[in-house]
């Protein structure tokens, strides 16, 4: 990951990262709400970046909020990576972010896990929603710490947690 965090001039930063598709159910919509508001924070670390790796219908509407904001050079949208790329991205994180939220008609969430799975392989703490199957893959304050979904202030505290907890971070990457 050093490269990418060289070329996107990151390696004095504490990188907070996502990948995936740019849907209602993976959250990024209360992704960047939440980026917002922890910047939006006294105390926010100014050393804090969010890198989010991916393309899908809602990056455009997430870019364009970012953009608006006086937060446009705290989060870098990468677009779609190729394959044999992502891994070097998520090299480049600290934290990974697994923001799902719940099915906008109520049906039970169902989705592949392989995100979760990739970012374990990693070996670094993982902030996710209490879901569907990453509630049962993933244990809180052991493999990961996992926040309610949909909830932005939840979602918030674990990213603020993560950040000030270095034991903790280093304990949920090994354990995960």
């Amino acid at each position: 990951g050093h490269k990418i965090r060289e070329r996107l001039e990151l390696t004095d930063q504490r990188v907070f990262g996502f990948i995936g598709t740019f849907s209602t159910w993976h959250g990024v919509e209360l992704l960047t709400r939440a980026i917002l508001e922890f910047y939006d924070r006294a105390d926010a670390d100014p050393n804090v970046h969010f890198l989010l790796i991916g393309d899908g219908p809602l990056r455009n509407e997430c870019q364009e909020i970012i953009r608006q904001s006086k937060y446009g050079d705290k989060v870098t949208f990468t677009g779609r990576v190729a394959q044999h790329q992502a891994p070097y991205y998520l090299a480049a994180c600290d934290v990974f972010l697994s923001s799902h939220i719940p099915n906008p008609d109520g049906s039970d969430f169902f989705g592949s896990p392989t995100k979760t799975f990739e970012y374990m392989a990693m070996g670094k703490p993982i902030i996710a929603s209490k879901l569907g199957q990453m509630e049962f893959l993933l244990e809180h304050k052991r493999t990961a710490w996992l926040v309610e979904p949909g909830n932005r202030q939840d979602l918030l505290l674990a990213i603020q947690t993560l950040l000030t907890d270095r034991a903790l971070r280093e304990k949920l990457g090994k354990n995960a």
